[in-house]
């Protein structure tokens, strides 16, 4: 599952991937949840960042999944993080020597 916004001038494409099914405690029962991995590629000026968030637990259902994963990186400030690493990128100094650089 694709998801793509803009957020203040940086275009983010957010992807979904499913890593494993959860087992039911029934047997003959079909999972119900997944374990999916968050990527988040964005943008800017050609120069391209990839975060990624691991282990995140949804039900296996994509009307779910469409309504309450944008809710989700939301309350867990995802967005902000990676925007927080573009702030740091542009605050890079590029005449700084290779030693100094952290």
């Amino acid at each position: 599952m694709r998801f793509n916004c803009n957020v203040d001038g940086i275009e983010f494409t957010i992807e979904l991937l499913e890593k494993k099914a959860l087992k039911s405690s029934n047997f003959f029962q079909k999972p119900v949840k997944s374990v999916f991995d968050i990527y988040i590629t964005s943008s800017k000026g050609g120069v391209e960042m990839v975060h990624v968030s691991q282990n995140h637990v949804f039900k296996n259902n994509r009307t779910y999944l469409e309504s309450n994963v944008p809710d989700y990186i939301e309350e867990r400030e995802l967005i902000e993080h990676v925007l927080h690493h573009w702030e740091l990128e542009s605050k890079k100094d590029p005449n700084k020597p290779d030693w100094a650089k952290a």
